[in-house]
């Protein structure tokens, strides 16, 4: 079998050689092409690889890794975020809420501790009759009925 070979061909075989090789020189056809070859250094020995990450193995003919797995068990009582890179198992034990609150007033009421909240605030009902003027307690009472006395007849003046 023949092959036709360009110079340019062979100049990118001669520069990946040299490149592979770590060289500069210049190569002549045949003799100094499979001696530059024979020359370029086979991976060989091993690495161990212990944490992750990206590594340069050109030069090793194998690569032991052994990097830590994650082992052993954290738990947790809190909500919260937590680093488990280097455990296996994460056991949760956040206390639920239960039980429940009555709450009788309006505001503000801390019911994290609880499931339910039983709102029972009593609803204004029923009238109130409003004789005097002034800053009168209507909380209780749907209605309020004013009738303040307005003065009423005449009135006389007279000069001395």
């Amino acid at each position: 079998m023949e092959y036709n070979v360009t110079d340019i061909e062979l100049t990118e075989v001669a520069d990946a050689i040299r490149e592979r090789g770590s060289t500069s020189e210049l190569l002549t056809w045949n003799s100094e092409y499979i001696s530059a070859i024979l020359a370029i250094p086979s991976p060989s020995g091993s690495i161990t690889l212990s944490q992750n990450g990206a590594y340069d193995v050109s030069a090793f003919a194998s690569a032991i890794v052994s990097v830590p797995s994650p082992s052993g068990s954290i738990s947790f009582t809190q909500n919260g975020t937590y680093d488990v890179s280097s455990y296996a198992s994460a056991i949760v034990s956040v206390p639920q809420p239960s039980g429940s609150i009555s709450i009788l007033t309006n505001g503000t009421h801390d019911v994290s501790a609880f499931a339910n909240a039983i709102v029972s605030i009593s609803s204004p009902s029923g009238s109130i009759s409003i004789s005097t003027n002034g800053t009168h307690d209507v909380s209780a009472f749907a209605s309020a009925i004013v009738s303040v006395p307005i003065a009423s007849g005449s009135i006389s003046i007279s000069q001395n």
